[in-house]
This record gives structure tokens, C-alpha cells and sequence, in this order.
């Protein structure tokens, strides 16, 4: 595996132009599956009180939501419930949910929008599909920073700095 440049963790725009565009570009996507495809359907027809309460649902009995939750906050991006039941449930580990926090981010930035729906996630970010898992493993290694003796993280997407450009 090759590793990032400790140096990188300081720079506002690492994790865009090192992580973001080229998943972006080079990301394979795969068609929705079923659960996917119900909770599109669920998100698009109920009314907001309905998604919202089934999030609160979710993050009782999902932990992932917590972790996606957190991330999104910390920098500062917002989305519709409907979104975040979605893109837990497109995740498979921790690590995933951090790379669609900082991808949905990146592609809001593209946007020029200040809060996504699931809407707009759906026809506009993910029209064809989300990551497959190939992919997401492919690009959770190439974020990996060689720290070299420095204290912190090995993942460039636990660095805020990194995440500068893209945070509103």
C-alpha cells in the first residue's frame, strides 16, 4: 500500500483534491439494491415528521448513523433525515460512513447548495447508484498517511485541517 505524505494533513484542500475528485472520477458505482431502492421510496413520500421520527428510530439501533451523524456536524453539512437513513444503511463500516460525510460535502460544494436532500442526493449525486464496496476499500487505502513518529491518526480524513476547502 502506498501512503500519503504526513504533510498533506495540513493542507485546506487535501482531502478534496486527494480523495474526493478522484472518487469521484474513478469510483465505480453499482445500482441500488432493494432496501435501498424502500428507502428512497419511504424518504420521497412520507412527510418530514414521519422520516424524521424514523431516524430518531434508526439511531437507536444503528451505530453507524451516530458516526455519520457526528462527522456530518463537524463539518458542518447539512442534510435531510431521509438522507442520513440512506447512506447508513449504504454502509457497511465506520470507515465508510466518513468517506460518503466528506464525499457529500465535496459534491454540496460542486453543487453550490447549503443543505442536500434526498432528492438531490438521489438524482444528482448518486443518479447511478452509490460506491461499491471495491471501491470504498480501494479509496479508504489511498487516504492512508504515512505518520511516520507523529502523533495522530493514519486516516487523512480524521484530519480537519485536510478538510478546510470543503466545509462551509
Amino acid at each position: 500500500m502506498e501512503y500519503l505524505d504526513y504533510k498533506v494533513t495540513e493542507l485546506p484542500d487535501s482531502i478534496e483534491n486527494l480523495f474526493c475528485k478522484p472518487l469521484d472520477e474513478g469510483g465505480v458505482r453499482i445500482g441500488l439494491d432493494d432496501i435501498q431502492i424502500q428507502i428512497i421510496t419511504l424518504a420521497m413520500v412520507s412527510s418530514k415528521e414521519k422520516t424524521d421520527y424514523m431516524y430518531e428510530k434508526l439511531k437507536g439501533e444503528h451505530y453507524l448513523s451516530l458516526i455519520l451523524e457526528d462527522r456530518l456536524k463537524s463539518i458542518n453539512c447539512k442534510t435531510d433525515n431521509g438522507v442520513k437513513i440512506l447512506i447508513t444503511y449504504s454502509c457497511k463500516s465506520p470507515g465508510e460512513a466518513v468517506m460518503y460525510t466528506y464525499y457529500l460535502a465535496y459534491k454540496m460544494k460542486e453543487l453550490g447548495i447549503e443543505s442536500l436532500d434526498t432528492e438531490t442526493l438521489c438524482l444528482k449525486i448518486f443518479p447511478r447508484g452509490f460506491f461499491s464496496r471495491e471501491t470504498l476499500e480501494k479509496y479508504w487505502d489511498k487516504q492512508k498517511v504515512n505518520t511516520r513518529g507523529n502523533r495522530g491518526s493514519d486516516n487523512l480524513l480524521d484530519y480537519r485541517k485536510a478538510a478546510e476547502s470543503i466545509m462551509k
